[in-house]
């Protein structure tokens, strides 16, 4: 987990970091080049590298920045099993912090009732979640990959901007609006990224997404007949996985 080019001018866009408190979950390394860096701005960067952090980058933003994660390895500010409920709370960090960042932790967590619950308790009401967790091609990172439709859909947050950033040779983001019915393979390793904001409303997982459906070509009254074509059934598999 960490801040690469990508994140940083994310985050750089959103403004109003000065005077928040920030928590990121997990310490956050530092991914940037230090041409990356002097493009975004930041003066005397560290070299990338996992051992260098992005402490430097919240300062230069203007916040105050503490982390939290389960082992004492990478000398997080606090140690807590987020995917035991109420645990933020119990260390008394309930609505203490302006914003939380996720960059890498949410897919290890088993528990995600118990995790995203965290996250709500730790943020104040009307602070924002930020986030850019695996979508695809992410298999074996971890337990889980992530739709849109599940930040969407959480209780107690409002969804502000949820896309899909997909590395590959060109860095690309494309916009995941609600409703859409985003059943897609990616041909490079593709993560969704989020901004939510905390509201008062109690916090609940998703219960189900409803709306998608299987994409097949016997949906359309005209073309119900070709599916009894033989080799159609093989070209529309192809096709939906391309």
């Amino acid at each position: 987990m960490g801040v690469d080019a990508f994140a940083a001018k994310w985050l750089v866009k959103q403004g109003g970091w000065a005077g928040s408190r920030v928590l990121s979950i997990g310490r956050q390394n530092w991914w940037l080049s230090r041409r990356e860096s002097r493009a975004i701005g930041l003066p005397n960067p560290p070299a990338w590298g996992r051992n260098n952090y992005s402490e430097g980058f919240w300062e230069w933003l203007g916040a105050e920045c503490s982390s939290v994660d389960l082992v004492p390895d990478e000398r997080p500010d606090y140690l807590a099993d987020l995917g035991v409920v109420g645990s933020l709370s119990r260390l008394g960090l309930r609505e203490s912090f302006d914003r939380v960042v996720d960059f890498g932790t949410a897919e290890h967590v088993a528990d995600q009732g118990a995790y995203w619950g965290n996250v709500w308790d730790a943020v104040r009401p009307g602070g924002s979640v930020y986030g850019i967790l695996p979508a695809d091609g992410m298999c074996g990172h971890g337990l889980y990959q992530f739709s849109p439709e599940f930040f969407h859909a959480m209780g107690g947050f409002q969804s502000v901007e949820v896309g899909f950033l997909t590395y590959g040779p060109r860095i690309r983001w494309s916009p995941a609006p609600y409703g859409g019915r985003f059943q897609r393979r990616f041909r490079w390793p593709t993560y969704v990224t989020f901004s939510m904001v905390r509201r008062d409303d109690p916090f609940v997982l998703p219960k189900q997404f409803q709306d998608a459906t299987t994409p097949t070509t016997a949906e359309k009254p005209w073309a119900k007949w070709l599916v009894e074509v033989p080799g159609v059934r093989v070209l529309e598999r192809i096709k939906w996985a391309l």
